[in-house]
């Protein structure tokens, strides 16, 4: 069985598969509507195919009731038929959701053992890229620190025309080991929102998620 955890964290219902099968195998395991079954069919990336099924797979076996997702016009997955607000992401190895009922779950993950300094002053502001720096130039994973975070919150927020590296911001934080916590902020039309953020490392992958209200 693929399925890595399955847990409940603040009355938020987290969720990671381990996506080791092939699109056949996925197929097998999880229950298509129609519409999402000719949605399936319109892919033709393999990668994109199995992050699709093992979504779909994991939700199958963290809800007890059916379910179907759509996008709104933003991109933003909305879980039908179910009480449950959502957040979707994957990585090369791992598909994650993130649900809970009344607030609005973020969820990132990424593999860090890809370079993004070269990529990071797009999404960092000055201070943050200076609190990635270390004596042999960026910390790596620090960078990927931020972008996850970042990440998290534009999909819990209200999101159109949010510029990330002056509206989402995150402060200077240390980091305590394979798993902690740390503040992010959202710079909205009505003031400043304060973020309580997670983050845990599986493997290569890291994972960061919070909750909006």
């Amino acid at each position: 069985m693929p399925l890595f955890t399955n847990e409940n964290i603040d009355d938020a219902l987290l969720g990671l598969w381990e996506i080791t099968e092939t699109p056949e195998e996925l197929r097998q395991i999880v229950t298509l509507t129609p519409a999402e079954e000719q949605e399936f069919k319109s892919f033709t990336n393999l990668r994109r195919q199995r992050e699709w099924l093992a979504t779909r797979a994991l939700l199958q076996q963290m809800l007890d009731e059916p379910f179907e997702i759509r996008h709104l016009t933003d991109g933003k997955p909305v879980l039908e038929d179910t009480p449950y607000h959502i957040s979707i992401s994957h990585s090369s190895e791992y598909a994650a959701v993130l649900l809970h009922e009344e607030m609005q779950p973020g969820l990132d993950i990424e593999n860090v053992s890809r370079s993004i300094d070269r990529v990071a002053p797009r999404f960092l502001s000055a201070e943050e890229l200076q609190n990635c720096l270390t004596n042999d130039g960026y910390s790596n994973i620090k960078l990927f620190m931020h972008w996850c975070a970042k990440e998290a919150i534009f999909k819990m927020i209200p999101h159109q025309g949010v510029e990330f590296s002056t509206q989402i911001q995150i402060p200077a934080f240390e980091m305590t080991g394979s798993n902690g916590s740390f503040t992010g902020l959202f710079k909205g039309l009505f003031g400043t929102d304060h973020i309580d953020l997670n983050y845990r490392f599986v493997e290569d992958n890291l994972m960061v998620w919070g909750l909006y209200e």
